[in-house]
Parts: C-alpha cells; sequence; structure tokens
C-alpha cells in the first residue's frame, strides 16, 4: 500500500471482515487522527471500480449522508485498485433496531425511506434497458440454472406463476440509481440518531422498487415498525398497490432464485436460504396478497 498517495501520514491500518464483498477493506486512521476507510480489488476489477467510483461521488453531491469518495486510482505497480473514502462513526443499523423501542426503529425507517428518496433522485444513463426486459433476461437465465441446480424451493408454483404474472407492471418504471444492497448492516446510525448509508459496491439502475428487496428478506426480520417506516418514509405514508406489487415481486424474485447463490457458502447457507424462501412467502400470504404481514 506503500504506493497509495497519503500512505505515509497512515498511523493505523486495521482490516475488517464484515460482510459478502470479495473487496479487502481496511480501517485508517492518519496522523491528524482522521479516520478513512480503505477498499482494494484486483486490478482487473479496474473499469467498474472506476464507474463505481465516479457514480458515488455523483451521487454524494446531491448531499446525502453517506460514505464520501475521496480517492482513487491503481497501486501495488498497477495490480490493484483501490478506493478511499470517509469514516463514518456509528453503530450498524442491524444491531441498533434491536436495541431500541418500537417508536425509535420506525422513525429511523422513516430516513432511511426518505434517503432512499434521494438516492432514486439520480437518474440512470440513457440507454438502459428498462425494468422489464432487464428482469426477464435475468429470470431465463436464473430459472435455467434453478432447473439444474439439484435443490427445489417450497411453494415453487406459487413464486413462480406469480413473477411471471407481473412482470408487466415494470415496463413503465423509473429508471434510476439504485444502492442496490440497502438494508440495515448497511445504516450506520450516529450518537445522533441520525442515518448515514455506507457499501455502495453492489449499484446498478433498475426500477426503484428494486431497492426494497432487503428491507422484504432481512431488515423486516430485525424490526417490523423499521420496515414499516422505510416503506412510509418513502411513500408519504402512502404506498400504491401497485408500488407494493412491485416490491412482492422483487422479494419473491431474489429469495426464489437466492438459493443459486447459497450453494457456493455449503449446505448451511443453502438451508439459511430455503427458510428465507419460505418467510417471504407467508409474509406475502403465498402471494395472494401483496401487502407484507410486517407492513399491515
Amino acid at each position: 500500500m506503500q504506493d497509495i498517495p497519503g500512505h505515509a501520514t497512515w498511523r493505523s491500518i486495521q482490516a475488517q471482515t464484515l460482510g459478502w464483498s470479495s473487496d479487502r477493506i481496511f480501517h485508517i486512521v492518519d496522523e491528524q487522527g482522521q479516520h478513512l476507510l480503505l477498499r482494494t480489488s484486483d486490478a482487473a476489477q479496474y473499469t467498474s471500480k472506476r464507474d463505481e467510483f465516479q457514480w458515488t461521488r455523483h451521487l454524494a453531491a446531491t448531499g446525502i449522508a453517506m460514505s464520501q469518495p475521496l480517492a482513487f486510482g491503481l497501486f501495488d505497480s498497477g495490480r490493484q485498485v483501490y478506493s478511499l473514502l470517509s469514516w463514518i462513526e456509528g453503530q450498524d443499523g442491524a444491531q441498533w433496531v434491536t436495541e431500541q423501542p418500537a417508536a425509535a426503529c420506525y422513525e429511523l425507517g422513516l430516513q432511511a425511506g426518505r434517503t432512499l428518496q434521494q438516492i432514486h433522485s439520480v437518474n440512470a444513463p440513457p440507454g438502459t434497458a428498462n425494468a422489464e426486459q432487464q428482469m426477464r433476461a435475468i429470470y431465463r437465465k436464473k430459472l435455467e440454472q434453478y432447473r439444474g441446480c439439484g435443490h427445489q424451493v417450497a411453494h415453487e408454483q406459487d413464486f413462480l406463476q406469480f413473477l411471471e404474472q407481473h412482470f408487466h407492471l415494470l415496463a413503465d418504471t423509473p429508471l434510476v440509481f439504485l444502492h442496490g444492497d440497502y438494508h440495515l448492516s448497511n445504516m450506520i446510525v450516529g450518537a445522533d440518531e441520525q442515518l448515514s448509508i455506507i457499501d455502495f459496491n453492489r449499484y446498478r439502475f433498475g426500477d426503484p422498487a428494486r431497492d426494497f428487496n432487503r428491507l422484504a428478506l432481512f431488515s423486516c426480520n430485525l424490526s417490523h415498525d423499521f420496515a414499516r417506516g422505510q416503506v412510509d418514509g418513502y411513500c408519504a405514508g402512502q404506498p400504491d398497490s401497485v408500488f407494493l406489487t412491485r416490491m412482492a415481486f422483487y422479494a419473491a424474485f431474489d429469495t426464489f432464485f437466492s438459493v443459486l447463490w447459497a450453494m457456493a457458502f455449503g449446505e448451511q447457507e443453502v438451508h439459511a436460504s430455503l427458510q428465507r424462501t419460505q418467510k417471504v412467502w407467508e409474509d406475502f400470504d403465498g402471494f395472494s396478497g401483496h401487502e407484507p404481514h410486517w407492513y399491515r
């Protein structure tokens, strides 16, 4: 790391091991006591990491409370790429909601919903395929993989029928910048109970409702109050039936095919994935209704 500009001023470098990212992540403290976040990866990812840095810098310029992108480049004689960001001090949101009363969790959810609105104020670049085209292409590929994976998801027909009947709702949605992994463990709560967002490395462009998939898979299981707050904060307390149906679509899509991702991590993760699938099916009444239990 010696050839990263500013390295000589770093007084502490601590590796971080949380999360599923393939990036190597470090907490840096420099000689002025400033805390920084360093992400490194192989130079083969240079283009994707450059684009990620540029888009998050554009996003940060809108005033969103988030890790600020500070510097980007190659190091290790061009073999690795780095991104340097500001460090957000506070408590992991997933831990915070387990220690707070319902009202506080709901208020944090309102913040999360309003912040997500800000994130979605950045439009997708021209030429981005509409959400129906995107999801149909992914669906065909993943369904073929699923048919040969050796696992069967419970209530398979309910999931697949619901998905196939609702692709048309995605055709005319706005196309915006998506965080891609918007859940409580990518949120930091400060001492003032203000929310900041981290980890934009799974960003993409598409239907705004797609950014609610992690809410329906993960965050709602930690706090129903937070989950209701995020929907209300985003929709000003009045989510319409089409939005809720699109949210259900992405929850169904991602949880059903999550078994494919889980297989790379062993049987324990496959089992956890199948449990989440069952939970989502129950939350949405087997997809006979589109308003989840945790929102009611």
